[in-house]
């Protein structure tokens, strides 16, 4: 799928201001209720947006956008300091805008990370020093803040949509040489995920509770409706699967990337196509089940996961035991891990049981 370039221009601070001002036109930051429940929104265009990116803020397909804003399908062109017309399903928390004052010590690299966005973006929204390699004190950089795509919901003691897993199925051996015993089959819950492949989606009764619990309970916190895709655990009975090492003891599963809203498939064909907030929810979902050994992304995709995270207000002390990035590969000892060809899903290895009384985390 082709990616729009947004159509550069100077960036008019005083402009980009008013129309981020107008980018929420209601009090109420809150994501929709219900599908039904729409709100018309003024977006203010700034660099860097994409009508994928904006698409995804609001929980709309990018074909909304074009036909409710009368752009030309086949070169659909958006402009730096007008307004995009949006019927929202949700409507996120507003972008903030902050003003960098450079000190000592300052480069791009270092003011990016520090607020969680790339470089080449930081670098769009300060045309003024398009070209300088270094900042002096007291420079000021303008900086936007993003409010996240996928808000996390006010939390409910509503019952979750969980269904019976097998029982008495138990992982035997180690990941990358082992077999389950009374192998359970992943169950059909159409309200939590989608099942790609079942005749290899068989595991411990342990790990299969884990993972709908961690499903679940992203589904029930977040506001994302887009699919969940299993794409493989274990083959009956265990064993080799080729061509996995592990996913031979019932304990490892492969989930795709989330794509951003209105895209079709389930396979992200880039990077831009990820809904990383949405990501970044599944995994600290998951992670927070407690059951959870490792995460294997490749460490490029953790650097959009861990941006995704501090977005969603999350410290760099609070993400440096669950995200390798920004340390380098084969460094730390995080729970999400570089492995290479993890780009288009995370693989996530569940731990022993207490009924895995056969079950060893290493060979």
């Amino acid at each position: 799928m082709a990616l729009l370039a947004v159509l550069l221009s100077p960036l008019d601070v005083s402009a980009t201001t008013r129309a981020a001002s107008s980018a929420v036109t209601t009090a109420a930051a809150v994501a929709a209720e219900t599908k039904k429940t729409r709100t018309w929104v003024k977006h203010g265009v700034i660099a860097g947006d994409t009508l994928v990116k904006v698409a995804r803020r609001y929980g709309v397909t990018r074909s909304e956008l074009i036909r409710w804003n009368r752009l030309n399908p086949e070169r659909p062109v958006i402009v730096i300091g007008r307004s995009l017309r949006v019927y929202a399903k949700v409507v996120p928390l507003p972008r903030e805008r902050r003003v960098h004052a450079v000190v000592k010590g300052d480069s791009w690299s270092g003011i990016a990370s520090k607020y969680g966005v790339s470089q080449s973006l930081l670098r769009r929204w300060n045309p003024k020093y398009k070209g300088k390699r270094s900042l002096y004190v007291g420079n000021l950089v303008i900086v936007w803040l993003d409010g996240m795509a996928t808000i996390k919901k006010e939390v409910t003691d509503e019952p979750l949509p969980l269904v019976a897993v097998q029982q008495g199925a138990r992982s035997v051996g180690a990941p990358a040489r082992g077999k389950i015993y009374g192998s359970a089959p992943i169950p059909e819950n159409k309200s939590l995920y989608m099942v790609l492949r079942p005749r290899l989606s068989f595991g411990s009764t342990h790990a299969i509770e884990q993972l709908q619990l961690g499903i679940a309970r992203f589904r029930r916190d977040y506001a994302y409706d887009g699919r969940v895709v299993i794409a493989s655990m274990s083959r009956e009975g265990g064993g080799r699967l080729k061509p996995h090492l592990s996913h031979q003891s019932g304990r490892d599963v492969d989930v795709r990337l989330p794509l951003v809203a209105g895209l079709k498939g389930t396979l992200p064909q880039s990077y831009e196509e990820v809904d990383w907030s949405a990501t970044w929810g599944l995994v600290k979902s998951l992670i927070d089940t407690k059951e959870v050994v490792y995460i294997f992304l490749t460490h490029s995709a953790q650097r959009r996961l861990y941006r995704a995270a501090k977005r969603a207000g999350m410290t760099e002390v609070e993400l440096k035991p669950l995200i390798q990035y920004p340390e380098s590969i084969g460094s730390g000892r995080a729970v999400v891990r570089h492995s290479k060809g993890h780009d288009k899903h995370f693989h996530v290895r569940f731990k022993c049981g207490s009924a895995d009384d056969a079950c060893r985390d290493k060979r």
